[in-house]
């Protein structure tokens, strides 16, 4: 099968990068006015001594470019404070003349300098061009001390008084052309401008920026004859004790002095220029990005002197994306420093003058990664590296000429007397995205040296490979007061700098990006050992229901249209870094039947002894067990915008006895999730802000272990324990949460940790939380359309394989659905929550026993967070939303008595108006029917018929008003010779009619007259109640005792109203009988008791039409 291409680097659009200008411009002139400082300085008068400056209005892209920063973990400049350069001056200073430029780089103070015309260390005031005789001094001439120091009558080095005059000559050179840069200052070169002839000069200074500059040609006029060789002195750049340096997108040359071009003199060959770039005498925290050497002997020293242990701890230098063309030696070689040197690309193009490039020196500590070498045919690859008095270097990644090459075995190989180890003491430091190779020397050949503008995009910017990300699936730019809905970059825990990712989770950038359509592409590019961006377009099949695609590091996976999902199984993430999944649908790995997950270990993302994991925009459905399970010690984590829907268990986080997991959770919408929203177990400092949870069956948060969390400004609405402490050691500090009909737990203890310790962020306000999280949260495009009437079934027919899954979808249809349920026995737990108006639950065959919903709680049942279910948490189905009809079905509670002992245990809890069970079976012991409302303060009604109700004690029970008409009750036989139970309980709302059941049968296989119809339930938690129950115009079995009611709770059965009228059977009383014990209503009071006066009301309910 073929594979798709990489694509092109996606460039952002002319309207983002407008944007992200404006914004970087609002906030820029913000920062300056707050200072009192002007955005922008005009460019001088050339005519004019010294630069002019006024102020601009706006700042220009080319002003934004001036002011920018070294980024946050590129390289040891980085490190330690970072280096800003001049980006705190009130004024840019434009320059075109050597006096402007010397005079605008002097002093400490912050400053900006732009050079925007070529400009020539020899240009005198006048404007002139000086020449090498203009710097002779004392009488030196070229041709006077070669005669006086020619070998054929001069033995050893140059001395007396022409080379004291060669001396003073080059040193009234230097004072020229050494260009003196002060301290915090940013030194920028304009479009195609040249510095030629200067020694950049950066001694005992701090925090310093070179930028876009060409700097050519440090032609020495007066070189050393040493007796055997000549000396040079000048270099394009020069550190000497400097720290904090960022060198960035130079071209250094040797202008028009080419090496190879110069004469031979006493044998030897005269060098114009000495190093490149050297870095010495404790300078320090330095990075040379992006920059082109060209054409030199000795490139880069780093150290300059094996005896300089004051070096040690010092000259920590990062080298990326470089280009080093036909350099002899030294790029670098290094002495003490801890120097990290990857993505570079070097050309060696002509293999006679070439030495080495990877100079090992006393003490020296240099990583070499993934860097390209195109070299001669007969440069061999134990060449490029030379050991001066090192033992070891660490190198991996090279190619050379395409091909994958150890160079440190080759090197160990041709030198077997003297080989270096693979093992270093110091660091390679903080460092941005490492590319592979190939990917970088592709990069570096277009964008190395000095052709920066402001239209470039850095391929390892993390910030523009979000952007470009961004623009391809045309995200939107919503903001809320937290930030952007759709941010470029990761935000909390995962966005946390390490050694390893000193710039947070960067994923795939770096690398290529490719759109996929199928799974074995999927799989492919995600399992592939570098960094990808991988684009899923449409839905993508797993080929096995469960399979778990393999995620290797530095991974970012993005649904690129309105269709792309992953279906049917999930992505695996086992030991891995660095990986982002954003905008995608992950559905549908649900395993029919089996609810608990029982049977399968489907999740939609697994992430295993991880770090740096971003999970954004995803929809998260029907997935077969845990839909995110984030465990084994992974950590800087954020899971941000997500949807957790229609499923048992949404999220797990722990299975470790280790507490180090950092979890970054915000702006996530949990609907429908029974449990684990999220369960979090042994988490260092888990930050839950600005989520809403609505929907929880059992639990909503979770803190296990020794699990330290911070719950903020977030929604909890219906459901049961909202926030739960399990553990001696679980911590929970909520702060400024909102709890919306959930009932039981919301545990506090108390303060934990400060989230700002680690991260800035900002939440939403806790009022705005539903609006925002329901508006955005989830992939791009449309929802899953939901049709009117949806199927279930546990063959896979059906729409979908659970109820719940059903139930779930129908909430967000915004308009009534009719769900279809196919034979079978369903073993889960179902919730109509508030919101789900209109839902009718139908099996399929009109037979309700041929689909059966069953679960076994009970209401005395132990959670294992402690605590127990109660009559809320224990029902197998409840209907919490107005105007839901069940039908056709059975349910029941098949929680077992003889095993565990009598406990009510709830089959069906309704919870809401205008609820109808039409030919349902309902299966229970103690307390199976509950029609309940929705608050003590709120009635509700309940219309059941043709259908069949059995159980053995308060087997509908409630403050409802519920009207039973056509139907079968049947008590269970418990075996008692006295007692068998009771019917009904009502626990009337006061003011609305209670329990009205008519043209019924009522059975039994229990005793004779040991059954009672009902007794009175005053709750505690509600004693005002006025219970009522009516029987009428029904068949009673021989079981109905005489009295037919009875107290409880203290309660007199005769304070309340509960009566008969005109049954008949073997359990009735006889017509024109008065019986103790057996109230009867008359005809006129029976009148006011029928399904009309109870079910009708103000909106004329007429449900049995």
């Amino acid at each position: 099968m073929p594979l798709p291409a990489p694509e092109p680097q996606i460039r952002p659009s002319a309207r983002r990068r407008a944007r992200r200008s404006a914004a970087a411009a609002l906030l820029t002139t913000t920062m300056l006015a707050s200072a009192g400082l002007a955005p922008v300085q005009a460019a001088p008068s050339p005519a004019a001594p010294a630069p002019s400056h006024s102020p601009s209005a706006a700042l220009s892209a080319e002003d934004q470019l001036a002011r920018e920063t070294l980024s946050p973990g590129d390289g040891w400049a980085s490190a330690e404070g970072g280096t800003t350069g001049g980006a705190e001056a009130a004024e840019i200073i434009e320059v075109s003349s050597r006096a402007e430029l010397v005079d605008a780089v002097a002093g400490d103070e912050p400053k900006i300098v732009r050079v925007t015309e070529d400009i020539h260390a020899d240009e005198a005031d006048d404007g002139s061009l000086m020449t090498c005789e203009d710097y002779q001094r004392d009488g030196y001439t070229w041709e006077g001390y070669l005669e006086a120091f020619d070998p054929e009558h001069w033995e050893d080095a140059a001395e007396g008084p022409l080379e004291e005059a060669r001396r003073a000559s080059h040193q009234a050179q230097g004072e020229q052309i050494r260009l003196l840069l002060g301290a915090n200052t940013t030194l920028i070169g304009a479009e195609d401008t040249r510095l030629t002839g200067f020694q950049v000069e950066l001694s005992e200074v701090d925090n310093v920026i070179v930028r876009n500059l060409r700097i050519s040609d440090p032609y020495d006029c007066f070189p050393q004859w040493k007796g055997d060789e000549w000396d040079v002195e000048w270099d394009n750049v020069t550190l000497s004790g400097a720290t904090h340096v960022w060198l960035d997108h130079l071209t250094l040359d040797g202008g028009e002095t080419a090496h190879a071009e110069q004469p031979e003199v006493f044998g030897q060959q005269v060098h114009r220029h000495d190093g490149m770039l050297d870095i010495v005498r404790e300078s320090d925290l330095v990075t040379v990005s992006w920059g082109r050497f060209a054409g030199h002997d000795k490139a880069m020293l780093f150290g300059n002197g094996d005896d300089r242990i004051t070096d040690r701890g010092t000259l920590r230098v990062t080298m990326h994306h470089n280009e080093f063309v036909d350099l002899v030696q030294r790029a670098p070689r290094v002495r003490f420093g801890q120097v990290h040197v990857y993505n570079n690309l070097y050309r060696a193009t002509d293999s006679s003058p070439y030495l080495y490039s990877w100079g090992v020196g006393v003490e020296s500590s240099i990583t070499a990664r993934n860097n390209a070498f195109e070299l001669a045919d007969d440069v061999a690859a134990a060449d490029i590296i030379h050991a001066w008095g090192g033992e070891g270097i660490v190198e991996e990644g090279t190619r050379i000429n395409g091909e994958p090459v150890d160079v440190l075995g080759a090197y160990n190989e041709a030198h077997p007397e003297s080989p270096l180890s693979d093992e270093i003491a110091g660091e390679a430091g903080p460092h941005g995205v490492v590319q592979t190779a190939e990917r970088a020397a592709a990069a570096v050949e277009e964008h190395a040296g000095a052709n920066l503008t402001p239209e470039w995009t850095d391929p390892t910017d993390p910030v523009a490979a979000g952007e470009q990300v961004l623009e391809r699936i045309k995200a939107p730019d919503t903001t809320t007061e937290a930030g952007p809905v759709w941010s470029p970059t990761p935000t909390g825990f995962a966005a946390s700098p390490t050694d390893d990712f000193p710039q947070g989770t960067t994923g795939g950038t770096g690398g290529p990006a490719v759109t996929v359509k199928d799974s074995d592409e999927l799989a492919h590019w995600a399992g592939l050992e570098e960094p990808v961006t991988i684009f899923i377009h449409g839905a993508i099949e797993v080929e096995e229901l469960g399979e778990m695609i393999r995620v290797a590091g530095d991974k970012t996976i993005v649904g690129l249209n309105s269709r792309a999902a992953l279906v049917g199984g999930g992505f695996s993430l086992d030991e891995v870094q660095n990986v982002i999944i954003r905008n995608l649908r992950i559905r549908d790995s649900y395993v029919p039947g089996d609810w608990d997950g029982k049977d399968n270990d489907n999740d939609g993302v697994r992430v295993d002894t991880s770090s740096h994991v971003w999970l954004d925009h995803v929809d998260f459905t029907r997935i077969g067990d845990g839909e995110a399970d984030l465990r084994k010690d992974s950590t800087a984590m954020t899971l941000s915008w997500n949807i957790f829907r229609d499923h048992n268990k949404a999220i797990g986080v722990g299975w470790t006895d280790n507490v180090e997991t950092t979890l970054t959770m915000h702006h996530n919408w949990f609907s429908n999730s029974y449990q684990r929203n999220a369960s979090i177990d042994n988490v260092a400092a888990g930050h839950l802000y600005n989520n809403l949870v609505e929907g929880f069956g059992q639990y909503g948060t979770m803190s296990r272990g020794a699990a330290q969390l911070v719950i903020e400004n977030s929604v909890y609405a219906h459901g049961e324990d909202p926030v739960v402490a399990k553990d001696p050691e679980s911590q929970v500090d909520l702060r400024g949460n909102s709890f919306t009909d959930a009932r039981g737990r919301r545990d506090d203890t108390g303060p934990t940790f400060e989230p700002t310790d680690h991260y800035d962020y900002t939440a939403d306000p806790v009022d705005d939380v539903r609006r925002i999280v329901t508006a955005d949260a989830g992939p791009l495009g449309a929802p899953e359309k939901v049709s009117r009437t949806v199927t279930v079934a546990l063959d896979g027919s059906g729409d979908y394989g659970s109820i719940g899954a059903a139930v779930g979808a129908a909430w967000r249809a915004n308009r009534p659905v009719d769900i279809d349920i196919k034979p079978g026995v369903y073993e889960e737990v179902v919730r109509i929550w508030p919101g789900m108006e209109g839902i009718t639950l139908r099996g399929a065959t009109g037979d309700p026993e041929d689909v059966v919903i069953s679960y076994d709680l009970a209401a005395g049942q132990e959670k294992f967070y402690g605590g127990t279910f109660g009559l809320t948490g224990s029902p197998t189905v409840a209907v919490l939303a107005e105007d839901v009809t069940l039908q056709s079905l059975t349910i029941e509670n098949a929680y077992d008595e003889e095993e565990h002992g009598p406990s009510q245990a709830v089959t069906l809890r309704t919870a809401a108006d205008r609820v109808i069970l039409d030919d349902v079976r309902l299966l229970g012991n103690q307390d199976t029917f509950l029609a309940d409302t929705p608050s003590r303060d709120e009635s509700a009604r309940v219309y059941m018929r043709d259908s069949y109700l059995e159980g053995d004690v308060d087997f509908l029970f409630g403050g409802a008003t519920a009207v039973v008409e056509n139907s079968q009750i049947h008590s269970l036989d418990r075996g008692d010779e006295l007692n068998n139970g009771y019917v009904g309980a009502p626990a009337t709302h006061p003011g609305s009619p209670g329990f009205l059941i008519l043209h019924s049968t009522f059975t039994s296989d229990a005793a004779e007259g040991t059954v009672h119809l009902g007794r009175p339930w005053h709750p505690s938690s509600n004693p005002d109640v006025e219970p009522s129950m009516i029987v009428r115009d029904s068949e009673l079995g021989a079981h109905i005792a005489t009295p037919a009611w009875a107290d409880m709770g203290g309660h007199s059965w005769e304070e309340s109203l509960l009566a008969e009228y005109g049954n008949a059977g073997p359990g009735a009383v006889p017509e024109g009988e008065t019986w103790d014990g057996r109230p009867q209503l008359t005809e006129v009071e029976a009148s006011e008791h029928t399904r009309e006066t109870y079910l009708s009301g103000e909106d004329r309910w007429r449900p049995w039409r």
